[in-house]
């Protein structure tokens, strides 16, 4: 992992934050210009309405869809050692532990009986 990647992980709830902040700040700026702009007419307003309203949509998607910091580095961590060898031991370790605690559960049963 680069030093880029670990900022930009790091940086990704204040990312969130900006388009958060921008998409609300967007909705009243954008109905500022469009009423402001009416009086210029209504071909005007007809032309480039579209362009706020995509502009809001976009940064709402991007404050909800990007991940934050804690999913991303999840992402980018648990997936090698999950792959790892060390990781594929885990299950017969821990069913050679039941094995065992089995085991002995039954012994000291029978030994009461």
């Amino acid at each position: 992992m680069t030093p880029f990647e670990i900022y930009v992980l790091l940086i990704l709830d204040n990312v969130r934050l900006f388009f958060a902040v921008a998409s609300v700040v967007l909705v009243p700026v954008s109905i500022l210009i469009t009423v402001s702009a009416f009086g210029d007419g209504v071909e005007f307003c007809q032309k480039h309405w579209k362009k706020p309203i995509l502009a809001i949509i976009f940064c709402f998607l991007a404050a909800t869809m990007l991940p934050s910091t804690k999913i991303a580095i999840a992402m980018y961590v648990i997936p090698p050692v999950m792959n790892s060898e060390a990781a594929k031991k885990v299950p017969d370790i821990f069913n050679k532990s039941l094995e065992l605690i089995d085991k002995k559960l039954d012994e000291s049963l029978g030994k009461k009986k």
